[in-house]
């Protein structure tokens, strides 16, 4: 049955039967078949914050399972394209794409964000929204004179404690021992 299914052996003589080479350009058909890709829609993009860079805050967009290699970008409120700060593309093992592209949001650049991530073949897209508050860029100065104040006040309590706890090491107290109920091996300095 071997020689039916890949046609590689023959017949002895070395002639190969018609039905032996229907099997082998079946199988080459089916072959091709499975290694055939079909565009494919990956997961919504995933937005994490990742810290401080360059005075603004970096997020980074992620989206897994994509077929062909598709396409990403940040984009402000107007639908407007942003400059990435970084952009990777990776295949899996499994012949998908991850796209990996980041951005750093200042104080002054647009603080709602979106990734989008496009299938060029499908023309579907999936998108994900960001909004860094305020919060995170404006400067407080009594943020900074209370953690001073406090540094301050725990430095002069340290330096009082160890004051106090040396100086009553080094104070002298003036002692009676009654000698007939005193340890006689007692031994003051």
């Amino acid at each position: 049955m071997e020689e039916f299914l890949c046609g590689r052996k023959g017949y002895p003589g070395g002639l190969k039967s018609r039905r032996a080479e229907k099997w082998h350009l079946l199988w080459a058909m089916m072959m091709n078949l499975l290694k055939t890709k079909i565009p494919g829609v990956g997961s919504d993009p995933d937005i994490p914050v990742e810290g401080h860079q360059d005075g603004g805050i970096r997020v980074v967009c992620r989206s897994f399972g994509w077929y062909p290699e598709p396409e990403a970008q940040w984009r402000d409120l107007q639908g407007q394209v942003l400059p990435s700060a970084s952009h990777n593309i990776l295949q899996e093992a499994t012949g998908l794409f991850q796209t990996e592209i980041a951005i750093v949001i200042t104080e002054e650049s647009n603080q709602k964000v979106s990734c989008s991530v496009r299938n060029p073949c499908l023309n579907q897209e999936r998108v994900s929204t960001i909004s860094i508050a305020d919060l995170f860029f404006t400067f407080h100065i009594w943020v900074v004179a209370l953690g001073v104040i406090l540094g301050v006040i725990f430095c002069v309590l340290i330096a009082l404690a160890s004051y106090c706890s040396w100086s009553q090491c080094r104070a002298k107290v003036n002692m009676t021992l009654d000698p007939d109920t005193s340890n006689p091996w007692l031994i003051l300095v």
